[in-house]
């Protein structure tokens, strides 16, 4: 269940980090019958069936674990930093408890995303930190070196990530005429 979960939420989070401009704008590109995203969605299996291969399959499991715990906990600090940095900003849901303009729920998402990430073996949590790292400073390595070739720069179509905007590829039965 963690690899099949790995498979699905895995490239659609790839998918829309491509679209934002965090990962190479490759990984974003869909099937235009359906709208799937087939590179992130290769991309993802291939890592998975390498690991299935050459690995152990429960180090698979803890990895998918600590990357999608580390996704909620980001997720949820992101709705906190938002109400500081954005309040008038228009929600696509309202978060009903906040104590300080802290949404209450997005604290106890991230506190208890952080107690199971603790659950984890540490050469996982080593590992998996270091590839956070990566993600966070690689961005910034390639816009220095002038890499928009490959990286389109956080801005697509431009809308920056936190702009709210149609879909960039919708499949065609979801495109309104």
């Amino acid at each position: 269940n963690t690899v099949l979960f790995l498979l699905l939420a895995g490239s659609r989070t790839t998918y829309g980090m491509a679209k934002a401009g965090a990962l190479p704008r490759q990984l974003g590109r869909v099937w235009s019958k359906t709208g799937t995203p087939v590179a992130a969605t290769l991309a993802i299996s291939g890592g998975a069936m390498a690991f299935a291969l050459f690995g152990d399959i429960g180090t698979l499991a803890s990895a998918t674990n600590f990357a999608i715990l580390t996704v909620f906990i980001f997720v949820n600090l992101s709705m906190a930093w938002l109400r500081f940095k954005r309040p008038g900003a228009p929600r696509g849901f309202r978060a009903p408890l906040s104590i300080r303009k802290v949404p209450v729920t997005a604290a106890l998402g991230a506190v208890v995303s952080a107690f199971l990430i603790s659950a984890i073996d540490l050469d996982i949590m080593a590992v998996g930190l270091g590839v956070v790292a990566a993600g966070v400073v690689l961005p910034f390595i390639f816009r220095a070196l002038g890499s928009a070739d490959v990286w389109s720069g956080g801005n697509v179509g431009g809308t920056t990530a936190l702009e709210v905007d149609e879909p960039v590829d919708q499949p065609p039965h979801a495109r309104s005429a």
